[in-house]
């Protein structure tokens, strides 16, 4: 029993030693996960593994936040967002204290870098914004200074680049200042991070001001080599860095070195599973490549980039410009079906991405020569779309109006047979004189000579109301249910019973029938009348509305009162024999 008891102690200390991780212990491990974010991510995902072991909420939640940029680094924004939410309910869960207040921040910094690579600008300075908050509340320069570089970062993407150099470069001095604060490798990773942000700021301000100023690119040149001297420790920054000053060997016509960086930085960054700069890499040699006319190879890393965004909705601008740049290669190769189809798929993609900078960024200062390309683009699909067109799909467009034809033919042949089959049966009703309305229950007051009061006062008013057709009361514009039983001395409901018993109808219906029967009538034995407006007609039979008129009259006979009286004139003395 002893043995037993000793045993489930053991078992149950060993465990609880398994979830505690002291404070010491937790920065160490955030620092770690910190740089290896940079350097290698699978390693950095399993220091988060271990750290939310851990009984502490806080520990956990950062753990969480950590992870949530991680996923985004491979490109699975799904877990990347649940993995944020989750890590603000953990922290939520610790009681209030200075910890809980940094961590707070570092949530929300881990929450904007994601939403940054996701390219949602405003939802990323919103996070920094929060997290800056609870930075200052607890005096936390290093993470302010963090702040301060993604701010620059969200300033550069719109294109701020002045703004964003004079963040970067007030951030460099920040650093500098604060040295004592940082760990040897925080202070590197910090300047190196700085100095690549700086440098690519530069860059795009080259690039944007038609690559004119010198100026920016040397200054570029300069930032990207003090990068690489802070990355010894930073693979990440190195690559990127070292990539970028490929791009500058280009600009200067450098051909055999900026060939050799590109390939030197697509093994490095294979060898590092750092895809991002992978993918980069591959983009740019098929740029490369273009630039030197080297078309077919060109192609093979134009088409590389367009399997990866199919495959992870990633790097959409390098997708976008690959397909510009494949229109142009396949226009050269006369292939003009492939042509149009990048054209098309560039501008599809082009527009959508403008749309979504424009929506997302109200203060954006310009769209980086990007109108030039689309208006080329515009016009290739112009000068090539018709020929395509008709060279894919002549003969099933062809077999497609044909078979419309067909079906319009025949429809209209059964129409006009239906219409024609209710233009005789009105006819022929009028010549054997059965528009007149036989009451169905003529013939059994003949059979009953036995009636009681009731029925003798329905027969009665049954018999005023034929009267009042007689008459042609009906063709009164204000023939209503309400004016016959007044004009019969009885009440509506005594009225409505009576046509619906002998007629099978609503009063209505019973009236609407007497006014169109009348119209046909007159139009067959009344020649001048044919020639009456339709507005006029309508008005001959009470309705002030010509519109409805036609509606009835047309669901009658089949035909518009107009056409009516056209098809009378013509049968009058060749088809059918009219008794006037």
């Amino acid at each position: 029993m002893k043995n037993c008891i000793f045993l489930l102690l053991l078992i149950f200390s060993t465990t609880n030693a398994q979830n505690k991780i002291s404070e010491e212990t937790f920065h160490s491990l955030q620092d770690k996960i910190r740089v290896l974010s940079a350097q290698n991510i699978d390693s950095a995902f399993i220091l988060t593994k271990k750290l939310y072991q851990s009984d502490n909420y806080i520990h956990r939640a950062f753990s969480k936040g950590a992870q949530g940029y991680l996923y985004q680094l491979n490109y699975d924004s799904i877990n990347s967002k649940k993995c944020f939410k989750e890590s603000l309910l953990l922290i939520n869960q610790a009681p209030k204290s200075i910890e809980r207040t940094k961590n707070m921040a570092y949530l929300y910094n881990y929450g904007g870098l994601s939403d940054w690579k996701r390219k949602n600008y405003k939802e990323a300075l919103i996070k920094y914004q929060t997290g800056e908050k609870y930075s200052a509340e607890v005096n936390d320069i290093i993470q302010l200074v963090k702040f301060n570089i993604n701010t620059a970062l969200i300033n550069g993407e719109i294109g701020n680049y002045r703004t964003a150099i004079k963040k970067g470069l007030n951030s460099e001095r920040l650093i500098e200042k604060n040295k004592s604060l940082y760990t040897i490798e925080q202070f590197n990773l910090n300047k190196s991070t700085v100095y690549l942000n700086v440098g690519s700021f530069y860059e795009s301000m080259f690039e944007n001001e038609n690559k004119k100023n010198k100026m920016y690119l040397d200054s570029a040149f300069y930032y990207y080599k003090k990068t690489i001297m802070f990355s010894y420790e930073n693979t990440k920054n190195k690559i990127a860095a070292e990539l970028n000053l490929a791009n500058i060997y280009l600009y200067k016509n450098q051909i055999k070195e900026t060939e050799k960086a590109y390939q030197s930085v697509l093994t490095d960054a294979k060898e590092n599973n750092l895809n991002q700069e992978q993918n980069i890499a591959i983009y740019n040699l098929g740029h490369f490549y273009f630039t030197q006319k080297k078309y077919s190879k060109a192609l093979v890393y134009f088409q590389k980039t367009d399997s990866i965004y199919q495959a992870n909705q990633s790097n959409i601008t390098d997708f976008i410009y690959s397909n510009y740049y494949q229109s142009k290669i396949y226009e050269s190769f006369n292939d003009q079906e492939n042509s149009l189809n990048h054209a098309n798929i560039y501008l599809e993609y082009f527009e959508k991405n403008e749309e979504d900078m424009i929506h997302q960024i109200q203060d954006i200062n310009q769209v980086q020569n990007s109108k030039t390309l689309k208006k080329e683009m515009e016009l290739m699909r112009e000068k090539y779309s018709t020929a395509v067109f008709f060279k894919k799909y002549s003969i099933y467009f062809s077999i497609g109006i044909i078979a419309l034809l067909i079906y319009f033919y025949i429809k209209s042949r059964k129409k006009n047979k239906s219409t024609e089959l209710k233009y005789k049966s009105i006819i022929n009703e009028y010549n054997e004189k059965l528009n007149q309305v036989i009451p169905i229950e003529k013939t059994k007051e003949e059979k009953n000579s036995n009636l009681n009061l009731d029925e003798e006062k329905e027969n009665l008013l049954f018999e005023k109301l034929l009267k009042l057709e007689e008459q042609k009361v009906f063709l009164n514009q204000d023939f209503t249910l309400q004016f016959a039983a007044k004009k019969i001395k009885t009440n509506t409901t005594y009225l409505s019973y009576i046509v619906n018993k002998r007629f099978g109808k609503t009063f209505s219906e019973y009236a609407n029938e007497l006014k169109i029967n009348y119209v046909i009538n007159e139009m067959i034995t009344n020649k001048s009348y044919r020639k009456y407006s339709t507005q006029a007609i309508a008005e001959s039979v009470g309705y002030k509305n010509a519109t409805s008129f036609t509606k009835l009259f047309t669901k009658k006979t089949g035909l518009s009162p107009v056409k009516f009286a056209e098809k009378l004139n013509s049968d009058m003395d060749s088809k059918i024999s009219i008794s006037n």
